[in-house]
């Protein structure tokens, strides 16, 4: 999806920005961006912590796929909320890392975010703050680690309330390189480019990039497939795609030098604004020093199983896709078993990349319902090829609550979307008297709902249960 760059299609309305500098984390400097209009700050609107993966991104490709929620919202005549955008350490904007061993790892990239928040509620001179944290690949486990790396922003007292968290094509950390190298094998081995893709899943794991040409020949070009399936295969195409193989670093030139141009006259492409940040744009320090060394040894799904009281206590959704070659989809799933009462898993038929799929439209009406209305709607998710599905009217009430700014929390869900047989949702194994203490300490409100949904796909089946 890198290459068809040259298919302009405009970019959509941009951000306006209450913030847009480097703020002062623990002696580094991050960038980092938070939008709406002059004088909004305080208008009791939630907070959006945008995560972005890679790691070594910057946090335009994020900004990029989350840009058409302004027409959305325009469209709808519905406010907005505030998105924080930030580079993470070491990428974009932000300073590298002093002591890269200690400070490339989830733990400290999920500090290092937790203190944006805070040190923007600060500058912003808000009183209290509603945070929702979403994140997508990397950026998705930074995001479920959140409930227990701030575990008291929980509390319904907190200044800061952490009140909803969505991951993204989030994977589990530890044995990723053993589900890619079975995906690859059960569903490319055919493939006239199956060596050169399993090398290059090889470099991305073992954190062997020697500079930006080994990462665009041996990495971007032969996986490009892998991360969306709607390349286009024009013969334009074709020579463009010939020629960065050839002049990788001429090529990276020629791009940030036209894509400076059309935005210093105000026109934006996101295509070639897409095609630069992929080839030119990530750090090769930070991708290679976690992959090496800290992913492995992450298991996000231990992590929830060893603190459901925790996990227990916010909405979590989890958005993952069945065609992805890096996230096995069944992680999203595992972690609703072990969160059947606050998870919501998601589906999708699909590649890594969501945001670059076929029917991108159902994605970001998706990113709409869940980070600016509040509620799922089934006009919104209408789609003759994906999913068709009706939901009671009794649920869009209760999920709107989580958005409301109320200190309780008013929904604690589970959704299973997936072509899975028919089966019963496992329950957590709390006792009945853990439970209810735990809710009294935390000021929790939950209130048992059933919700009936249909759907027609040829793909996926929708069988959730609310509560």
């Amino acid at each position: 999806h890198v290459l068809f760059i040259f298919r302009f299609v405009s970019m959509p309305k941009k951000f306006n920005y209450l913030l847009n500098e480097k703020i002062n984390i623990n002696g580094r400097q991050i960038y980092c961006k938070v939008t709406g209009d002059p004088g909004s700050a305080s208008d009791e609107r939630p907070y959006v912590l945008a995560i972005t993966g890679g790691p070594g991104f910057g946090h335009e490709i994020t900004e990029s796929y989350l840009r058409p929620l302004i027409e959305i919202a325009h469209e709808k005549n519905v406010p907005f909320p505030h998105f924080i955008f930030y580079d993470h350490l070491g990428c974009g904007q932000s300073d590298k890392a002093i002591d890269p061993a200690q400070e490339y790892t989830v733990d400290h990239f999920t500090d290092l975010a937790a203190n944006v928040v805070t040190s923007i509620k600060h500058k912003l001179g808000l009183p209290r703050l509603d945070l929702y944290v979403e994140g997508g690949s990397f950026g998705s486990l930074i995001a479920m680690n959140f409930p227990l790396r701030k575990s008291e922003w929980l509390y319904a007292d907190s200044d800061i309330r952490l009140k909803q968290v969505t991951s993204k094509v989030g994977p589990q950390g530890a044995n990723g390189w053993v589900y890619t190298r079975k995906f690859l094998e059960d569903n490319y081995s055919e493939h006239a480019n199956y060596e050169n893709i399993l090398n290059a899943q090889k470099k991305l794991f073992s954190g062997d990039f020697q500079n930006t040409e080994d990462y665009i020949i041996n990495f971007v070009l032969p996986i490009k497939s892998l991360y969306a399936k709607d390349i286009d295969k024009s013969y334009f195409n074709t020579i463009v795609e010939r020629l960065i193989a050839r002049y990788p670093r001429a090529i990276m030139k020629g791009l940030d030098f036209f894509n400076r141009l059309f935005k210093a006259i105000g026109i934006e492409f996101e295509r070639l604004n897409f095609a630069e940040i992929m080839l030119g744009k990530c750090s090769l320090d930070v991708l290679n020093h976690f992959f090496k060394t800290d992913f492995d040894g992450f298991n996000i799904l231990e992590r929830v199983k060893k603190n459901k009281l925790i996990y227990q206590q916010v909405p979590i959704c989890l958005i993952s896709a069945t065609k992805d070659h890096i996230v096995d989809w069944r992680i999203a799933e595992n972690i609703n078993r072990e969160l059947p009462d606050s998870s919501a898993a998601i589906i999708f038929e699909g590649s890594h990349m969501l945001s670059k799929m076929s029917h991108r439209e159902v994605y970001d009406q998706l990113n709409y319902d869940l980070l600016v209305r509040g509620n799922i709607a089934p006009d919104d998710l209408v789609h003759p090829v994906i999913f068709k599905q009706t939901v009671n009217e009794r649920f869009n009430e209760r999920l709107a609550s989580a958005h409301s700014s109320e200190t309780k929390v008013g929904l604690s869900t589970t959704m299973l979307l997936t072509h899975m047989p028919e089966r019963k949702t496992e329950s957590v194994t709390l006792s009945e008297q853990d439970s209810a203490e735990m809710r009294r300490e935390m000021n929790i409100d939950v209130a048992p709902l059933e919700l009936n949904i249909t759907q027609e796909a040829s793909v996926i089946a929708l069988r959730p249960k609310f509560i």
